[in-house]
């Protein structure tokens, strides 16, 4: 859902997420039981990559008052670690034209702009020492590149110059009325 205007997400660009109509920065999150909020934007400060998560919680309401920070909802987030068995995981997204539709909004004779992501990324755990010490790595990365439709008007070189007499749309607005001063 997009951020609601005036928000931080929504200067940012980034996602948003409201839980019981709370604004998204009345939300808390937990990275293995550590706050990981962004103080500034009330997002989370630190994203693991999608492989290096083992579970996540999300509560929304009644949860227990060690959460009681924040008055919408706790997301918590507990990443993977290594065991006494090596094991590891390799993927990969990409998506680039052959997959993209047009956009509803765009004009029937304008191409789809580009949108190209490729993202990628594995894991790996493992023991250092046999029930002792253990190791768990990750690594995500992507790349995107996207075009967006924008529909505007362009004005003409008539329009420039103020005469609005051949174009399509309504006549600007115009005020040359003096308002004076209520005594």
């Amino acid at each position: 859902m997009p951020p609601p205007q005036g928000s931080a997400s929504s200067a940012r660009g980034d996602f948003a997420l409201s839980i019981n109509g709370a604004r998204e920065d009345f939300n808390g999150f937990l990275l293995d039981g550590v706050y990981n909020i962004d103080p500034k934007l009330g997002t989370p400060g630190v994203r693991p990559p999608a492989d290096g998560i083992r579970q996540f919680q999300v509560f929304t309401s009644s949860y227990d008052a060690a959460f009681g920070r924040n008055a919408s909802g706790q997301i918590n987030v507990i990443t993977k670690s290594g065991a006494n068995q090596f094991s590891g995981s390799a993927y990969e997204f990409f998506r680039n034209r052959a997959f993209n539709a047009r956009n509803h909004f765009a004009p029937r004779d304008v191409d789809a702009p580009d949108y190209n992501r490729h993202q990628f990324g594995g894991s790996l755990g493992g023991p250092v020492v046999a029930n002792r010490t253990f190791f768990f790595a990750d690594y995500e990365h992507t790349y995107l590149r996207e075009g967006i439709t924008r529909i505007t008007n362009v004005p003409t070189t008539a329009e420039r110059n103020g005469d609005f007499s051949q174009t399509l749309f309504a006549r600007p607005i115009s005020s040359s009325a003096s308002h004076s001063p209520a005594t």
